[in-house]
């Protein structure tokens, strides 16, 4: 929280108001600093809702079937106030600042698509959350940092493998994908092999077989000329006219 100070464009951070949920840090960057500070003031209350379920309730929202009622679960309220406006100018918005991706902008984008910053809410993690009545156990953060020679794939692997053992999460990751395609490509390429072995083996067959039928035909043509009366020399001399 120290290395915020320099940031605060208005108020002031209180670090055991902060902690203790009474007040709560508001955080943009700096294309949105006019924004924030037009729509929020320093003391404004800032309502916070949470709705909690039971492990019923939670399977029956999971079940694709469900159709919300707006009757489950409780909700639990907390009003904070704003005790600090913070505004980022430089690197350290990746490491607090949310983003937001538009997807279907991202997917009609010709060229490079960025994600967008978004109004970040900073508070006193688990001890503000307690205090509010909030479950902290519904509220994780993580945060990774990897090496210039890190391993992508398998960090990648890894962290999809943890995220998909969350309950009601399902979980594709491209590497699953990348994994799927080269084992499809790796099973049509093998029965293209084994077919396009099929097709030497039944041509070389065909050609032994033609080979040997011609071999018979030409015998039962010559034992039929030596019974005739030819001798030895005359078919010899006379073969390429007298084949049949």
């Amino acid at each position: 929280m120290n290395e915020l100070e320099s940031y605060v464009v208005a108020g002031e951070i209180h670090m055991d108001k902060i902690l203790s949920g009474e007040e709560v840090i508001l955080a943009v960057a700096l294309d949105k600093a006019e924004r924030l500070q037009a729509v929020y003031s320093i003391g404004d209350v800032l309502p916070l809702y949470d709705l909690y379920l039971s492990d019923d309730e939670e399977n029956q929202i999971l079940d694709e079937t469900f159709l919300w009622d707006g009757s489950f679960g409780t909700w639990v309220s907390a009003e904070p106030v704003v005790g600090a406006l913070v505004v980022f100018v430089d690197e350290n918005a990746d490491k607090y600042l949310c983003r937001y991706s538009d997807l279907e902008q991202e997917k009609s984008a010709t060229e490079g698509y960025e994600e967008e910053y978004v109004l970040t809410l900073i508070t006193g993690g688990n001890q503000a959350l307690e205090s509010w009545g909030f479950n902290p156990l519904k509220y994780t953060e993580v945060r990774a940092s990897l090496s210039e020679d890190a391993d992508i794939e398998a960090a990648e692997e890894l962290w999809y493998e943890a995220i998909g053992k969350s309950k009601g999460v399902s979980v594709v990751s491209s590497y699953e994908i990348r994994m799927r395609i080269r084992q499809e490509s790796g099973l049509i390429m093998g029965i293209f092999y084994i077919l396009l072995m099929m097709l030497v083996l039944s041509g070389a067959f065909c050609v032994v077989v033609t080979q040997e039928l011609k071999l018979k035909s030409q015998k039962e043509n010559l034992q039929k000329l030596r019974k005739i009366g030819m001798s030895r020399h005359q078919i010899t001399t006379d073969r390429t006219s007298l084949s049949f």
